[in-house]
């Protein structure tokens, strides 16, 4: 994560050793006396108490992190003059306070008074988006804009691209992401992301790689509909600049879905091998009985007539789901390139029970793929 950014998917959870708190509690009684107290500052008829008992009536301490930003926005737009311009300029000076993700709510606001008068508003709410974007990130607020008049709004955001703050820049990106996490979906863009990729291509060599990780994420979303538009575009952009690591970072990360999938066109075009001549042996597991919370260890070993040549190995866990079926998860082990014929690989992996997968009693199965094919395969029991 950027310092004053937010990275995509947003976190849910703050971890400290192995105790999680999450992110929501970062709006306490004090986070929301301070924002009180920073509008007040600016204007003089703020109703302190009254925004307060607004923003934590009930039922806000069953709200989860996004609703809680929504509660708090909605408050500022209720306790501000109803104009446009008149709230915006309050805002202005209490946004530097603050910053990170919890400080979302902020274009939040913008979007909302956006929805007051579209038309009318569009020029200034596309200006305070991205100055707003620079203390936390405006690629939520941004996406109504999209849905209301993509054409215009991606014009903007194409401007964007040359502004010289980074996180504008980025947002540029991220906003018009057709899968961002947690964000409201655009199913045009879903359906045709030509219209994005002028955006990404000029941002594909920028000075950030803030704002190129960006970039990859957007292409990565776009490949999960539209692999070979993807594909493409990566094959020409090596081709453009072959020895640029940044380059290769970028376009590796766009395709780490595709990678993952074991796409043959992804795999060669970083120069793995076919890995049909590849064998995998002697898997074992142990314990094959593990506990729910416990820890499983596997090893393995690769082999290869005349040289393993470059690898990338994984890993997939197959989870049983709570219907009884199983769905796979693959995890990466590493990536080499070597002449050895031999290589004996171990590893471990934990059950512990996390905010987005929990885990089920029953019958598991672990299987190690190499170069995008699954070998071999095993199956254990989670008790």
């Amino acid at each position: 994560m950027n310092a004053r950014g937010v990275s995509s998917p947003p976190p849910t959870k703050h971890m400290s050793d192995k105790k999680f708190t999450p992110l929501k509690f970062g709006y306490d009684k004090a986070y929301i006396r301070k924002l009180s107290q920073a509008l007040a500052d600016v204007y003089e008829n703020f109703d302190q108490e009254g925004f307060i008992d607004n923003v934590l009536q009930a039922p806000w301490n069953d709200l989860e992190l996004k609703d809680r930003m929504y509660r708090i926005a909605n408050s500022i737009v209720a306790f501000l003059p109803s104009g446009f311009s008149s709230a915006i300029k309050i805002v202005d000076q209490a946004v530097s306070h603050f910053d990170g993700y919890l400080a979302m709510f902020f274009p939040e606001f913008v979007a909302l008074k956006f929805a007051e008068n579209e038309s009318k508003n569009w020029h200034p709410v596309c200006k305070a988006l991205a100055r707003y974007t620079q203390y936390s990130s405006s690629e939520f607020a941004v996406r109504p804009m999209i849905i209301q008049n993509q054409e215009r709004m991606l014009k903007v955001m194409l401007a964007w691209t040359k502004n010289k703050n980074e996180h504008v820049r980025r947002l540029a990106s991220e906003g018009c992401r057709p899968r961002l996490p947690w964000a409201m979906s655009l199913p045009t863009l879903k359906k045709d992301p030509q219209p994005i990729l002028p955006i990404l291509e000029e941002l594909r060599s920028d000075d950030s790689e803030y704002v190129r990780r960006s970039v990859a994420n957007n292409l990565n979303d776009i490949s999960k509909d539209h692999p070979e538009v993807i594909l493409n575009i990566a094959a020409r952009w090596l081709q453009e600049e072959p020895n640029n690591s940044n380059r290769n970072k970028l376009v590796k990360h766009a395709l780490r879905t595709l990678l993952k999938q074991g796409n043959s066109r992804a795999l060669r075009m970083f120069g793995f091998r076919n890995p049909t001549a590849i064998q995998v042996k002697d898997l074992a597991l142990a314990p094959a009985r593990i506990k729910r919370g416990g820890e499983l260890s596997f090893s393995f070993s690769i082999h290869c007539q005349g040289g393993l040549g470059k690898i990338r190995l994984e890993y997939a866990v197959y989870y049983l789901k709570k219907n009884g079926t199983l769905s796979p998860k693959v995890f990466k082990i590493s990536e080499f390139d070597s002449e050895d014929s031999l290589r004996v690989v171990e590893r471990c992996h934990k059950f512990h029970d996390l905010s987005t997968r929990k885990h089920h009693k029953g019958q598991h199965k672990i299987a190690i793929i190499v170069n995008g094919d699954e070998k071999v395969s095993q199956a254990f029991t989670l008790s």
